[in-house]
């Protein structure tokens, strides 16, 4: 089983998941960094699916080093500012929003949950 293969069916499990076994899921993916600890797809994955089972703290070292690793991403950087908010972390939010928003300003995605960030914040 390569990397990718790992990183493709945790990204569609989180994606179709019925049940609340998203445990399943994390399972996989710990497995495959075990295996495959360099891979940048699987460590962002990782972050994900950490923040998707409520392993905050974790999710958020995951997300550092997966940002650090691919600096350039802006999905990357949405998905730490969309667990920031969720932590009422609003301008740390607002800053990885800020940042996702210049690596892609024509994700609509982004623009919507900056907006809501700068609403929590009372910026209007």
């Amino acid at each position: 089983c390569t990397p990718n293969a790992l990183a493709q069916f945790s990204q569609l499990y989180l994606r179709r998941r019925t049940s609340e076994d998203d445990n399943a899921a994390l399972d996989v993916v710990r497995r495959g960094m075990e295996s495959f600890p360099d891979d940048d797809a699987l460590l962002s994955v990782h972050a994900k699916v950490l923040a998707r089972v409520g392993a905050r703290p974790e999710a958020r070292r995951a997300f550092h080093i997966a940002i650090a690793r691919n600096p350039q991403n802006a999905a990357l950087h949405a998905e730490y500012a969309s667990l920031l908010f969720y932590d009422k972390q609003f301008q740390a939010a607002k800053r990885e929003y800020l940042k996702a928003k210049s690596l892609n300003n024509n994700d609509a995605n982004i623009h919507f949950e900056l907006g809501n960030t700068y609403t929590a914040l009372g910026d209007f």
